[in-house]
């Protein structure tokens, strides 16, 4: 049985939770998917098969078949919010919901949400890191005009679980907080699991955190002339055809961070004349919402 599906919103410390603070919880067993697991063929369909081509019981017994011979009592995986790389429209988030109720029942739900305003920048680094080469303007204002800012209106998607699951069954935490041990006890105690563990967490440990202003700049040089995810079309995992991209991302970069962090040097301040306008238009509403 689930205890809980953890809905991971993107750049909002889904990495955390999955490396760092669930294995560290001896009652949970996690499945999570930046590995392979039993089920990652069906829960990939589940998040991107049109509903047209979705044969729902068919879904349900294969994935039930599957978790039959493991232990694995949560879920957690960014794909669940609906909000895949390089496609943030929202199209996906009601059906993937209905279908997590109909496979796995009355379960509970953790979402993690995070200050659009630093939410934003971390989201357009995590562009970089796949691929893209735009600034940061020109990345927000066409994320803008095709309305793929709207996945950081999080009442609309809180009131999507809750409408689903039950508003008892919701639980929500702020980025900004879920390093801190008193609100993921307070979280373990909704969610109905024992925090025996929590204390082998590394809450000091931020995994996965935005690059520096020099490493964004030299990740954009590397896969301008090297080659990206992007143009491999690859979406997790290490692809053997790009020997520079991966030496680069996951051990060159990090390095760079250091260095640049050892000379005060800190991620980019993004702003430019109507951004403090599009940032309030975009959410101050739904925030007002999100809040009660």
């Amino acid at each position: 049985m689930m205890k809980f599906i953890h809905i991971g919103m993107h750049r909002c410390g889904s990495t955390f939770l999955q490396t760092k603070l669930f294995p560290s919880i001896k009652e949970l067993s996690l499945i999570s998917f930046n590995e392979d697991n039993p089920i990652s063929e069906e829960i990939n369909r589940l998040i991107l098969c049109a509903d047209l081509y979705y044969d729902r019981e068919d879904a349900t017994n294969k994935i039930q078949k599957k978790l039959a011979d493991h232990s694995f009592n949560c879920i957690s995986s960014e794909g669940l919010s609906g909000m895949n790389d390089h496609y943030f429209g929202g199209y996906h988030v009601q059906h993937v919901a209905e279908r997590l109720k109909y496979i796995f029942g009355e379960t509970k739900i953790l979402i993690v949400i995070r200050n659009q305003k630093t939410c934003l920048p971390s989201t357009y680094h995590g562009e970089v890191r796949m691929g893209y080469l735009s600034s940061y303007k020109r990345w927000l204002l066409s994320r803008y005009k095709t309305f793929e800012l709207n996945f950081l209106k999080y009442s609309r998607i809180i009131k999507c679980y809750q409408d689903i699951f039950g508003p008892e069954n919701v639980s929500v935490s702020l980025y900004e907080e879920i390093f801190n041990k008193t609100e993921i006890n307070r979280l373990l105690e909704e969610l109905g699991v024992n925090s025996n563990g929590v204390d082998n967490a590394d809450f000091n440990m931020k995994v996965n955190s935005s690059f520096s202003r020099p490493t964004i700049a030299m990740t954009k040089i590397m896969n301008r002339f090297f080659g990206s995810k992007l143009t491999h079309n690859v979406n997790v995992g290490k692809d053997s055809r790009l020997t520079m991209y991966n030496c680069w991302r996951y051990t060159c970069a990090s390095k760079l961070d250091q260095f640049s962090a050892k000379l005060g040097i800190k991620s980019k301040s993004y702003s430019f004349d109507e951004y403090d306008d599009l940032l309030y238009e975009l959410y101050h509403e739904d925030n007002l919402m999100t809040s009660k």
